[in-house]
C-alpha cells in the first residue's frame, strides 16, 4: 500500500464487483489507512497505539479487462476515490471513514447503480452510520454522491 493518507490507496480489498460481458468488471475498493503501520501514528511503529485510533478507511474504484486476472485503478490516486470524509487523516481520532461497501445493485427503474456504505465513527460533522450512494456512471468516482431517498 501507499503511505501517503493523501493518495487514498493503503491497504486495499476489492468489493462490489459488476461484471459484463466483454470481460470488463469493475469494483469498489475498502481501502484501510492503519497509520500505525505506516509510521504515521504518535510515537513509533512499534507504538501501543494503533486501531481503533490512527485508522481511516475510504472507497476507490477499480477495473479490470480480463474478468478480474488483473486489477488497474480507474484512475491514477488520488482520483480514482468514491467516497471519504472531508477531513485530512488526523491520528488521534477514532477509526473513521466511508467504508465497507455492499453490493453494487442497478435499478431497472431509474438507471442508477446504488450502493450502500457504512461509516464507523463520527469525525467533524459527520456522523457515524449507513450511507446510501448512486450513480449512474459506474465507472467514474466523481459521480457517486450520498442520496438520502
Amino acid at each position: 500500500g501507499n503511505p501517503d493518507p493523501s493518495m487514498f490507496c493503503g491497504n486495499e480489498f476489492l468489493d462490489s464487483t459488476v461484471a459484463f460481458p466483454n470481460g470488463t468488471v469493475v469494483s469498489l475498493i475498502h481501502t484501510e489507512y492503519p497509520g500505525d503501520r505506516y509510521d504515521n501514528c504518535p510515537g513509533s511503529i512499534s507504538s501501543s497505539l494503533g486501531y481503533p485510533t490512527c485508522w481511516t478507511v475510504t472507497i476507490g474504484l477499480a477495473i479490470s479487462y480480463d474478468w478480474g486476472s488483473t486489477w488497474q485503478h480507474i484512475r491514477k490516486p488520488p482520483h480514482h476515490l468514491v467516497a471519504a470524509v472531508p477531513y485530512p487523516y488526523n491520528s488521534q481520532n477514532l477509526a473513521y471513514g466511508w467504508g465497507d461497501p455492499s453490493n453494487i445493485i442497478l435499478s431497472p427503474k431509474d438507471g442508477y447503480y446504488y450502493v450502500a456504505m457504512w461509516n464507523r465513527n463520527a469525525v467533524g460533522l459527520q456522523k457515524a452510520g449507513i450511507c446510501i450512494a448512486r450513480s449512474r456512471h459506474l465507472l467514474d468516482p466523481t459521480s457517486w454522491r450520498g442520496w438520502d431517498g
